[in-house]
């Protein structure tokens, strides 16, 4: 799909509103065709379109100025493996650059890779309005099944039933694709938001576009002061260190898994005999049965860590702390 457009320098128009029904309907074309190949191309006039370009998913390709000191004529697309662009002068009567473009949309091999590049996720919406819903249905809910069971395995498995239940019922499960040119802060959450903000703004809801797009704002900065915090300079140099020392050694990830599942394996593990020191051990000294507060602080200061063999997801817990800590108590 090609797109031309032309900004005049004095628009009798409003600037925000022509870009904002540009990306609207770039999103729509993505939405209805995600495997087409976007091309847009035109004079833009100083017109800073940067952040709305890498929300779309879109990457100006021209690198060299085009006019005067400034590149006010610009070529967009969602595919910049498949497009080279060249600043020539042109054959016209004008004081603008030309740019020639050659855009390879034959090449099927890099088509099956970017294809294989695209990848559909689905996520739960953890927004703080569903959280809540969560937590009031875990606390209206009847445990009597979970508190009354014989067998802590029926217990257990019961507990796990019905959290999935009202997870399923209170979390909407929202579905976007990502590919591999889409940017480490566009996360899922945060594309499904902006699909959301473009509807709300062909609807004409001006005023809830806008609120959302503070909370996305807020959403990537959380996400980038995450990322910054990670990559303290300690971290950075064990992490180069460690690729450094074993660059040579690992050919492919099924080597690395190996190797761990090696060295954090006992070839000497009994379970019989860890089953008999655990019946002879004595607890007498180690206090009371758990309170709820312990069970409520253990579950309120989680981290962030992927869902264990339960997969109920660590926000259910940390989020939902005071509502479960009750029932989670009875099983010690």
């Amino acid at each position: 799909m090609v797109g031309l457009l032309y900004h005049p320098p004095k628009p009798i128009y409003d600037s925000s509103d022509f870009v904002t029904r540009l990306f609207n309907d770039v999103e729509e074309l993505s939405c209805q065709y995600p495997q087409a190949v976007l091309y847009i191309t035109g004079d833009f006039n100083k017109l800073d379109i940067t952040r709305q370009s890498n929300d779309a998913g879109l990457t100006q390709i021209v690198q060299t100025v085009t006019h005067e000191r400034h590149t006010p004529d610009i070529f967009l697309t969602n595919r910049e493996d498949l497009a080279s662009c060249t600043v020539v002068k042109s054959c016209l009567n004008t004081d603008h650059l030309a740019l020639m473009v050659n855009c390879d949309i034959s090449c099927s091999a890099s088509n099956d890779r970017y294809l294989a590049g695209r990848r559909q996720t689905q996520f739960y919406d953890t927004q703080k309005c569903y959280l809540d819903k969560l937590a009031r249905a875990f606390y209206e809910c009847d445990w009597s099944s979970v508190t009354g069971a014989a067998e802590i395995d029926d217990a257990y498995n019961t507990f796990l039933a019905i959290v999935h239940r009202l997870i399923q019922q209170t979390i909407p499960c929202r579905k976007v694709t990502l590919t591999k040119y889409t940017l480490p802060h566009i996360t899922p959450l945060v594309k499904s938001l902006l699909r959301r903000r473009n509807k709300l703004r062909r609807k004409g809801r001006i005023e809830a576009a806008n609120e959302l797009s503070t909370k996305i704002g807020k959403l990537i900065e959380d996400f980038r002061a995450t990322q910054l915090q990670r990559l303290t300079l300690g971290k950075s140099h064990r992490a180069i260190s460690l690729c450094e020392r074993y660059d040579d050694a690992f050919a492919d990830l099924d080597q690395i898994n190996e190797y761990f599942a090696d060295i954090a394996t006992d070839p000497n593990y009994d379970a019989d005999q860890i089953t008999s020191i655990k019946s002879t051990t004595s607890y007498k000294n180690s206090g009371d049965t758990t309170c709820e507060y312990e069970v409520y602080k253990i579950l309120s200061t989680l981290k962030r860590t992927s869902p264990g063999i339960d997969g109920v997801p660590y926000w259910v817990y940390k989020h939902c702390a005071i509502e479960l800590a009750p029932v989670l108590t009875h099983y010690y």
